[in-house]
């Protein structure tokens, strides 16, 4: 007889786990918070989220802000709209600083550091590499207290989310790409 194969347990951010992230991401700089909030509000994979380019942020487009997405997993380029929380998240983006490559981040003592980054802030909102956005993101889970899931359960929050309001199951699927 077949043994029944044992289904592991998907790890998913609780919303009281995301909304302290998304406070101690703010804490902790603008980038930071902008890069959480869009793994939150957008479900894209986090190659998605880091191969963005500022030409691929549309947050003035009527009627509905949104991100193009050049390079996703399965080949097809994809339009993913921002919620109205991160459309105004983005809004008020201070682009000349962000785009300058230094950026200051508060270290777990308090005090400013700078930063610097693997790719050219000038071409990407969020120059990290893989591991630097994983170390963020754990740094932010430790920071709130929080079980670090991974930055990939963010997704599946996002689809948690949409499936739990009611959204039609192949919508989340397209939305998700």
């Amino acid at each position: 007889l077949p043994r029944a194969r044992l289904q592991r347990r998907t790890n998913v951010y609780t919303d009281g786990d995301v909304e302290l992230l998304l406070i101690v991401a703010g804490m902790a700089n603008e980038r930071a918070l902008l890069f959480v909030l869009t793994l939150v509000d957008c479900g894209m994979r986090v190659g998605e989220v880091l191969a963005l380019k500022w030409a691929d942020v549309h947050r003035d487009h009527a009627p509905v802000p949104r991100f193009t997405i050049r390079q996703s997993k399965t080949g097809v380029p994809r339009v993913v709209p921002m919620t109205p929380r991160l459309s105004d998240a983005w809004s008020h983006v201070n682009e000349t600083q962000l785009r300058s490559g230094t950026v200051y981040e508060r270290s777990r003592s308090g005090a400013q550091r700078k930063r610097s980054y693997v790719r050219s802030a000038v071409d990407h909102p969020f120059p990290y590499s893989y591991s630097a956005a994983q170390t963020l993101v754990r740094n932010l889970t430790d920071d709130a207290q929080v079980p670090y899931c991974g930055i990939h359960a963010f997704r599946h929050h996002y689809a948690t989310a949409l499936l739990s309001r009611g959204v039609d199951v192949l919508a989340v699927a397209r939305l998700l790409g």
